[in-house]
């Protein structure tokens, strides 16, 4: 009676087959040898400019020349390029939120923002995502103004003399970060009639040498003594009844001889506060026009660039 195959008839058999028939190796997919390809290039490239350079001057001299040729080179920004796409998709992650958004420029109509990379990762491809509305509106929505790669941006073709509310954020293919805190800015005001401008309670204008201030006094004014107003170089103060009108720091030095009068015209309830600063000129304004931008530091400022 004829039995079946042993068991070590069978390993034997298995053994012999994977001996004929070895195992072909397993490929890498395509992705990952462009990737491997990719992040192969950066160091080729270093080998090829640090090796020569190494062999003469020696290893310390050549590591210090090339990071300071390649901190802003196009070295580093190949070799970045270069780890970013082979690695940057396999490690990437949300991005942490943009932090010091700030106001770098601004004019009638153009407000410059900037604001700091908020690091995930340093291969992650992250854009950024700049919201605007207008502050004095609470039922204005937030208006996508600018989405990018940059870290800052120019917003043009604003409304003058008006406050507005900026946020930005960072995104990715890994997902979105938080917002920043909100910034709140405004537009410079078109100047007025002789270069002039408003503040809180007042109007001015102003020529090359002198300043003119207007400021209306809200309660009736019946003895001298009743108002002070101070004068110095850097710094005016105006009282009446011992109630502040107008304080702070002026935007430039003004002769301590300056004047002021009171005026009431006939009918008007109130009177009129005139303020006649006289300017002390900078040298480096001999030769062109000395404006003002504001009168007090901190008050709405005109933009200077436009001649009225």
């Amino acid at each position: 009676m004829n039995s079946g195959p042993s068991l070590a008839d069978m390993a034997a058999a298995a053994a012999k087959s994977d001996a004929s028939n070895p195992a072909k190796p397993r490929m890498p997919p395509p992705a990952m040898g462009a990737q491997i390809l990719l992040l192969s290039i950066p160091f080729l490239i270093l080998l090829a400019i640090l090796g020569p350079r190494a062999y003469k001057k020696g290893i310390r001299k050549s590591l210090r020349w090339f990071i300071n040729l390649s901190q802003r080179g196009p070295c580093f920004k190949c070799c970045h390029f270069c780890c970013k796409k082979s690695l940057g998709k396999a490690i990437q992650k949300a991005p942490l939120a943009p932090h010091g958004l700030k106001l770098t420029g601004a004019a009638a109509r153009v407000l410059v923002l900037a604001w700091k990379h908020g690091a995930s990762s340093t291969f992650s491809d992250d854009n950024y995502e700049l919201q605007m509305k207008r502050k004095a509106d609470d039922e204005d929505e937030w208006r996508l103004v600018y989405q990018g790669g940059d870290t800052s941006h120019r917003c043009n073709k604003l409304s003058p003399a008006t406050e507005f509310c900026f946020r930005v954020r960072a995104v990715n293919a890994a997902g979105a970060s938080g917002y920043t805190d909100v910034l709140g800015c405004s537009s410079k005001q078109v100047p007025h009639e002789n270069n002039g401008g408003t503040g809180p309670g007042y109007s001015w204008s102003q020529t090359s040498t002198e300043v003119l201030l207007y400021l209306t006094l809200p309660k009736p004014y019946e003895r001298p003594r009743d108002l002070l107003v101070d004068f110095s170089a850097k710094r005016l103060s105006v009282k009446l009844k011992g109630e502040v009108l107008l304080e702070g720091e002026l935007r430039q030095l003004i002769k301590t001889d300056s004047v002021w009068e009171v005026e009431k015209e006939d009918g008007a309830e109130c009177s009129q506060l005139l303020l006649t600063m006289e300017k002390v000129l900078q040298p480096e304004f001999m030769e062109k026009k000395d404006r003002w931008s504001c009168v007090i530091l901190g008050h709405p400022e005109i933009d200077i660039l436009i001649d009225k």
